[in-house]
């Protein structure tokens, strides 16, 4: 059991030599989980023999579980921290936070809890004069986002996540290196570690949870190739290495040939410019500027998710950058749609320029922003949104005042987000071509097919 754990922490040693070879301050991530418990106890094993750095962990509590278990994993990391004699800060998410930042900006509540995480990590690694922040990924979470973003249909950026160096980006302050020294080391040996040494580590319920992707990756997928394919895992981390390379490639090209100005409100270039580039180079220049956006830091503030930077630009920042799916850019850099709204971004081509932007968020706790890919259901809190493929009946006789002229056409996929109205409450729809049309509702919005490829957006008040 010695050499397995003399081993364990040499090769988190030569990790992090590689990754952070001139780090004095190390600032850990340290959830109280498995992995992030292994990594805070090697450390300062590491740290106790080279005496070459200081080691500092942070404790995130997202208040987005019960308080009992945040209490509890609070505990945990504060008993932990106090026994391998590493200075530990608690960093507290205002409750109700984190789910009202996913609700305004139309973001998962993992990446909702990633963007706290993010921030608070970030400022506590310039406080502390920190060279490199460290995170517990193992290899079998890289096989994990690698076989995530195979399903997802992911680009070379994602197919090729964390095979290079990250960073924490922000416009106060040099890029802080982001270093996975636990990438060489599988899930199985991070439990051997703890057990070898008899340390105590916590579990998120919320990991067995089969609504979420990578749990479901874990329990089902992983399983059966281990059955039916069991050298997937070799092929797959040449795939991420071979990925990561060319995602650097095309990002340089897309620096180089297209670059971004910034113009106080977004960061803009010359539609001309941007249409005369391969379709690819066109998807890397926009990944790009929403990488910059998203690099942008704000405060996490109560009652909103940021404050306003003093350039006046609005920002979000996404940990590494925001990265939405290449089919949703596809519209837009195709030249077929002239806006497009991604989340907490839009992107428009209007008067020769092609702007991406920040949308600020609402103040409006029922704001809503949804993307329709196909007829169905659409639950929300206070809505309910259906389509059909029949022709809607005739309204003309007994419908609501105006409701013949809202009539709206438009074409799936299209994004139905709510506006802030004082005098009533009303949807915004944008077609393919960017033009948006206002529509009052009370209680429902029916749209039916007219046509090969289009929708009627019609109103029906009630319901």
């Amino acid at each position: 059991m010695e050499n397995f754990r003399a081993g364990f922490e040499e090769r988190l040693d030569a990790a992090l030599v590689r990754g952070a070879p001139d780090g004095r301050v190390f600032l850990a991530a340290l959830s109280g989980g498995a992995d992030s418990t292994a990594l805070a106890a090697a450390l300062a094993a590491v740290r106790d023999s080279r005496k070459t750095f200081e080691l500092r962990c942070l404790h995130v509590n997202h208040n987005i579980r019960g308080r009992e278990e945040c209490f509890r994993d609070e505990q945990h990391v504060i008993s932990l921290c106090g026994k391998i004699s590493v200075p530990l800060r608690v960093h507290r998410v205002k409750p109700g936070a984190v789910k009202s930042y996913a609700r305004v900006y139309g973001t998962g509540l993992e990446a909702a809890a990633r963007y706290f995480r993010h921030v608070a990590l970030r400022k506590e690694a310039l406080r502390t004069g920190a060279g490199a922040i460290l995170i517990a990924h193992t290899r079998d979470d890289l096989l994990e986002t690698v076989l995530m973003a195979v399903l997802r249909g992911a680009g070379p950026a994602g197919l090729g996540a964390m095979a290079g160096p990250g960073a924490a980006a922000g416009p106060d302050g040099p890029a802080i290196p982001i270093v996975r020294p636990l990438l060489g080391t599988t899930r199985e040996e991070v439990i051997r570690y703890l057990s070898g040494r008899g340390i105590p580590y916590t579990t998120d319920p919320s990991n067995d949870d089969p609504k979420f992707l990578r749990n479901r990756i874990r329990k089902f997928l992983v399983p059966l190739l281990d059955r039916e394919f069991p050298h997937w895992r070799t092929p797959l981390l040449s795939l991420n290495e071979q990925q990561a390379g060319i995602a650097g490639f095309l990002s340089s090209l897309a620096a180089r040939g297209l670059p971004w100005t910034d113009g106080g409100g977004g960061l803009f270039l010359d539609a001309q410019d941007f249409f005369a580039q391969d379709p690819v180079i066109r998807e890397e220049a926009l990944f790009k500027a929403l990488d910059a956006l998203s690099a942008a830091e704000m405060e996490p503030g109560a009652g909103q998710c940021g404050r306003e930077p003093e350039n006046g630009r609005r920002a979000v920042p996404g940990g590494g950058g925001f990265r939405p799916r290449r089919a949703a850019l596809k519209p837009f850099v195709s030249g077929e749609k002239a806006a497009c709204d991604l989340g907490a971004f839009r992107l428009e081509k209007k008067g020769g320029r092609i702007t991406v932007k920040a949308r600020p968020p609402s103040v409006s706790q029922n704001m809503f922003s949804v993307l329709i890919k196909n007829p169905g259901v659409c639950k929300l809190e206070k809505l309910t949104l259906r389509s059909f493929r029949e022709p809607l009946p005739d309204l003309s006789e007994g419908s609501p005042p105006g409701s013949s002229s809202c009539g709206f056409f438009a074409s799936f996929p299209l994004v139905l987000r709510s506006m802030e109205r004082k005098e009533y409450p009303a949807i915004e729809v944008r077609d393919r071509e960017g033009r948006a049309a206002i529509v009052s509702i009370q209680g429902e919005i029916k749209w039916s097919r007219k046509g090969r490829n289009g929708f009627y957006i019609v109103p029906c008040y009630g319901g």
